[in-house]
This record gives structure tokens, C-alpha cells and sequence, in this order.
């Protein structure tokens, strides 16, 4: 049988400080070489950093396909198939993705503009690339109407 190392929690609450300070400076630099634009013509796009399962992720801001809401939890769809799970809400990441294709369709849902193949009034459904599916309100409605 295993035996389970016990961390103090100064020692937790220590490394918890230093991995969100790192993730803010890597999110920080980031956003420093996009607005400086060193190695190219084109800009560089938009990323966020993602915890997840105890290990921390870079994701390009247009390979999401939509986030749903798990309570105060959300999980990112991605466009290669992959979910994260995260301990943040949908408003946490509408605010820090702060991307222009981007739509909060539901209070469940925010999803990418760009991955939508089709929405059906009926039942009030999204068809997203990748097969995901996502609901939307009536004010969701009127703006997947302006993106026609």
C-alpha cells in the first residue's frame, strides 16, 4: 500500500502564489510580443494559459471552440477534440480572452463565432465544428442574427 506524503499547507499555498504569479507573466509577455510583432508581418495571436489536472497549458484563443459552464467550473472545447477542465467560470474567461468572435449565446455557453457551421431556431441550437453543440438564449438569438 502507498503512503500519502503530507505537504504543509504554507508549502501549498506558497507553490499555488508562484504558478499563478508565472501563468500572469507568461500571459503578460504574450500580450507584449503580440503588440510588439518581433519576428514577422503578421501579428501574433491571442493566448491563454490554462490550468488543468495540475498542469498548465498555452491555447491559441482561435483553437477554442466554445466554453461551457460546469456550476462554477467551465470546460473549453478545443479544435483538435481535446477538453480541459478548469476551475474558472465562463465570465472569468469571456473577460480574459476578450476576443471579437467570441459570443456569450447562453449563460451556459461562449462560443466561437468562427466555428459555427449552423444554428436551428427551433430548437435554439448551435452546430459547431468538431460536432459540438451549444444552446442559446433570445439574446444569443439576435446576435448570432448580426453575423449573417
Amino acid at each position: 500500500m502507498k503512503s500519502i506524503k503530507m505537504v504543509p499547507i504554507n508549502d501549498y499555498v506558497s507553490l499555488k502564489m508562484e504558478v499563478d504569479r508565472l501563468t500572469d507573466l507568461v500571459e503578460e509577455l504574450t500580450g507584449k510580443l503580440a503588440k510588439t510583432n518581433l519576428t514577422s508581418h503578421a501579428p501574433l495571436e491571442k493566448g491563454i494559459v490554462v490550468s488543468s489536472g495540475g498542469n498548465s497549458r498555452y491555447i491559441k484563443v482561435s483553437d477554442i471552440v466554445m466554453f461551457k459552464a460546469e456550476s462554477n467550473y467551465s470546460t473549453i472545447h478545443l479544435a483538435d477534440g481535446s477538453q480541459l477542465f478548469t476551475s474558472k467560470t465562463v465570465k472569468y474567461w469571456t473577460e480574459k480572452c476578450n476576443a471579437n468572435f467570441l459570443y456569450r449565446v447562453h449563460k451556459s455557453y461562449l462560443v466561437n463565432a468562427r466555428m459555427i457551421e449552423s444554428f436551428e431556431a427551433s430548437s435554439a441550437t448551435i452546430q459547431l465544428k468538431g460536432g459540438h453543440k451549444a444552446s442559446y438564449s433570445d439574446s444569443g438569438h439576435k446576435l448570432l442574427s448580426g453575423l449573417k
